[in-house]
């Protein structure tokens, strides 16, 4: 398997393998469960993005997870020895943007709207001066 980086933890070539569970699927989030002896590389043989983040749940054995191309096209998630329960979900940094922009543009309208209320409040026929 050909890593762009080198992995943290390494993996140990020849250890026991563990298991892995899938608890949630969905289109852009992946719940998952494993369990490894020896420190290991979890393969997701879905497609690589730069969008996608993977965030330890409680009872994992790690706090923070990396997710690493892997053959140039799939994705790689170094694990530590023991039990892992982690979430990967694809969240693009577009999405983040447009969310913001989203956000702050509804402020702008009800700001908009807030102020011509006031402004018919003081003027109740606004064709008249």
């Amino acid at each position: 398997m050909l890593l762009e980086s080198v992995p943290t933890p390494l993996p140990q070539a020849g250890a026991q393998t563990g298991t892995v569970r899938l608890s949630e699927l969905n289109s852009d989030t992946l719940e998952i469960s494993a369990d490894t002896p020896a420190p290991a590389l979890l393969l997701i043989t879905d497609l690589y993005s730069s969008g996608w983040r993977a965030r330890a749940l409680s009872g994992s054995v790690q706090s923070a997870y990396a997710i690493l191309p892997a053959d140039y096209i799939i994705r790689a998630i170094p694990l530590t020895a023991g039990h892992h329960h982690l979430i990967v979900e694809y969240v693009p940094a577009s999405f983040r943007i447009g969310l913001i922009i989203s956000a702050l543009t509804w402020l702008a309208w009800v700001a908009a709207f807030a102020m011509t209320l006031h402004n018919l409040g003081k003027n109740p026929n606004p064709l008249t001066p």
